[in-house]
């Protein structure tokens, strides 16, 4: 099942006061364009143990909510996100996730959703860029709690990536930092 474009859209309307705790979304399988935009007063635990899509903007302004589980079925994962997902979703403090082989959060899924403490993969690691995305807008270290990212050691994805292999392996930007880190002790 789908939850429909603009479904739950309160832009330009009074807030409306909601629990997505109380909603039954087991079966949901894709969340539409807006879907949920601005539903500020909208607050509890967000449970989609089936997503397998995301459109833009489908939790967008979502001030209230606190957790999201995201295809947390043994053999669901996410496969195709959005731009700007969970943008503002301020009181947003866990995530946990399973993506699929290959899928990569956009850079602005967490814009904004600077509550974020924890972060949970629940099977393949992340792609580097999806776990950099992701930790864009985590909260910095001064003066707030950080966030900590989890994930199963033993989990190896088909290109071999592994969580050893995201710690260890420096990108072109880090490589470059250590270099000249490197150049200026000489």
């Amino acid at each position: 099942g789908k939850v429909g474009r603009n479904a739950f859209n309160q832009w330009d309307m009074p807030d409306v006061e909601m629990n997505f705790s109380t909603f039954d979304l087991s079966s949901v399988t894709n969340v539409d364009y807006q879907a949920f935009y601005f539903c500020r007063k909208a607050r509890g635990a967000l449970d989609l143990p089936k997503i397998r899509s995301f459109d833009n903007f489908a939790f967008y302004g979502c001030g209230s909510l606190k957790a999201a589980y995201l295809a947390t079925n043994r053999h669901e994962a996410v496969e195709t996100i959005g731009s700007q997902v969970f943008r503002d979703c301020l009181a947003l403090e866990k995530l946990e996730l399973n993506l699929a082989s290959g899928t990569v959060c956009p850079e602005n899924f967490l814009y904004g959703s600077t509550g974020v403490r924890e972060i949970r993969f629940l099977g393949l690691p992340p792609t580097r860029e999806s776990l950099t995305n992701l930790l864009r807008y985590a909260p910095e270290t001064e003066g707030a709690k950080g966030c900590t990212v989890y994930g199963s050691t033993w989990q190896v994805a088909p290109d071999g990536r592994n969580w050893a292999s995201l710690a260890n392996e420096p990108t072109a930007e880090e490589s470059a930092a250590l270099k000249n880190l490197l150049e200026g002790i000489k």
